[in-house]
């Protein structure tokens, strides 16, 4: 018999394991109270290249903000433990960036790529996603410094284990 398990997104860090606001933002060097955008550039070598164009171009023409660059070589700690210091959050639109974004109340501005087995394009919501450079400057333009935000959330990989194991256990005492 096959049985259907609707679980909350699987993410690879519990909600309780984000840094505090204070500490994420010291990871970037921000110490005062401007918004801190963070740019995640991931893909290929165009796409990297791509990302560090709109990190240097969004640098000169936003200066009341913080925006970082994180490369795929420089993710320690994980995204996802750095979220309660960042405001928001431009990305190609990849199922974990998207997911810890949301689950935590990030915004995330994606520009999503066609991947072979990864539809960013279904994944991201209208307000999530931007075409254009002019598009994203109108978002980052209403960008505000964020309150305090919860943590605590379901992981879908731990859920779905529970789930699995009670399954087991119960056939078996059967």
């Amino acid at each position: 018999m096959t049985h259907t398990i609707h679980a909350p997104p699987l993410i690879y860090t519990q909600g309780l394991e984000r840094l505090p606001a204070k500490q994420a933002r010291a990871h970037f060097g921000v110490f005062d109270h401007r918004p801190l955008m963070v740019i995640v550039a991931s893909g290929n070598t165009h796409e990297l290249s791509q990302a560090r164009n709109l990190h240097r171009d969004l640098v000169s023409k936003h200066r009341q903000y913080h925006i970082k660059l994180l490369l795929p070589q420089h993710r320690q700690p994980r995204l996802g433990r750095l979220l309660a210091g960042i405001d928001a959050v431009i990305s190609n639109g990849g199922y974990q960036t998207v997911w810890e974004c949301r689950l935590s109340g990030t915004p995330i501005w994606a520009r999503p790529q066609h991947r072979r087995y990864d539809n960013q394009f279904a994944r991201l919501t209208a307000p999530e996603r931007w075409r254009t450079r002019s598009d994203l400057a109108h978002r980052i333009s209403t960008l505000q410094r964020h309150k305090e935000r919860s943590f605590n959330w379901p992981n879908g990989a731990d859920y779905t284990a529970d789930i699995i194991i009670r399954r087991l256990t119960q056939n078996t005492n059967s």
